[in-house]
């Protein structure tokens, strides 16, 4: 493991806060161009606690990306069972080929 005072970690530090400094303008601030419009209050933790870097920095924004996904997913598999109910319950008649050769 690097020692804290190498350029290596510096550089790796740097890279991090970038990527960080990305995913808050990309997914989370207000004028976000993809924002996944999380509370105000999860934007603000973030913020407050991105000098500490650790792997749980986004878990809140995470848990909110999969809430709402999984609330339209939810809906889209509702809805097409639905249509596949109505589709189901119509009954076709199937009408016998003639015979060619006769």
């Amino acid at each position: 493991m690097e020692n804290s005072g190498t350029p290596g970690y510096a550089a790796a530090i740097c890279n991090v806060y970038v990527c960080l400094q990305y995913m808050l303008s990309t997914f989370l601030l207000p004028s976000a161009p993809q924002k996944i419009f999380c509370s105000s209050s999860v934007v603000d933790d973030i913020n407050a606690r991105q000098s500490t870097l650790s792997e749980q920095l986004f878990d809140a924004a995470e848990e909110h990306a999969l809430s709402v996904l999984l609330d339209a997913w939810t809906d889209a598999s509702t809805n097409d069972l639905s249509v596949f109910r109505k589709v189901s319950t119509n009954t076709m008649t199937i009408l016998p080929v003639a015979n060619a050769s006769g």
